[in-house]
């Protein structure tokens, strides 16, 4: 780089340049659920004036997981899902594309060639203090990590945790009555201990056909939301 401004920390990593882009916080809001699916209820939250296609994180001590409906034009549809019946409630914090502050007149901002600010220490941006990849499956008791305490933390979950569990109920040996147990899982925030959790999702009877298998893991990524 021959002209320009970067930002190196004590590592000696390049930080900040003219095409650094974070997601900063843009607001934050509590959900409570409405609808029942299993052992789950879901929730969807509208939001608008928003800078561009948001992340979401989601801080829940039963678990819950939030996913982008749909966005356009700076408004978006916001799906959560929490483990438990309706009036679960799940914190959300909501970051996207950070914009000039009106009025602000203090601190240290930085443009690239096209007049795009891409770092303003006046916002406050994602920070990601750990990562914890689970599935729905057997494996799921084991899967937590602890951070520092005396902290906020929430969770970006970048898909749905799947699992199949096929069961053949037929009371008769020898023949079979298979079912599919679709389970679903997410992370829940105990203080500073993010654990994942998971439960039944749907129920499907297949009568005599094996159902299909299938597990797909999520990665939880733990945000640092302290005094966001």
């Amino acid at each position: 780089m021959q002209a320009g401004f970067e930002v190196y920390n004590d590592g000696n990593a390049l930080v900040i340049d003219g095409t650094y882009r974070n997601m900063s916080f843009r607001l934050k809001g509590t959900a409570v659920t409405t609808t029942v699916v299993d052992q789950f209820s879901t929730v969807t939250v509208s939001l608008s004036g928003l800078s561009g296609y948001p992340c979401v994180a989601v801080k829940s001590s039963s678990g819950a997981w939030a996913a982008v409906r749909s966005y356009a034009s700076g408004a978006c549809l916001v799906d959560i899902v929490a483990l438990g019946g309706v009036g679960t409630s799940v914190d959300y914090y909501i970051f996207d594309l950070p914009q000039p502050i009106a009025g602000d007149n203090a601190g240290l901002q930085v443009f690239n060639a096209a007049g795009d600010m891409v770092f303003s220490s006046s916002h406050r941006y994602v920070r990601i203090v750990g990562s914890i990849t689970a599935s729905a499956g057997p494996s799921l008791p084991s899967n937590s990590i602890t951070l520092a305490a005396g902290k906020t933390y929430a969770v970006m979950q970048n898909n749905p945790m799947a699992y199949a569990k096929i069961v053949n109920q037929s009371p008769v040996p020898g023949e079979q009555d298979w079912y599919l147990y679709s389970m679903r899982g997410c992370f829940k925030v105990a203080s500073n201990v993010i654990t994942a959790v998971a439960s039944e999702f749907a129920a499907v009877h297949y009568g005599v056909t094996v159902p299909p298998p299938y597990s797909i893991a999520a990665t939880g990524f733990v945000v640092d939301v302290t005094g966001y």
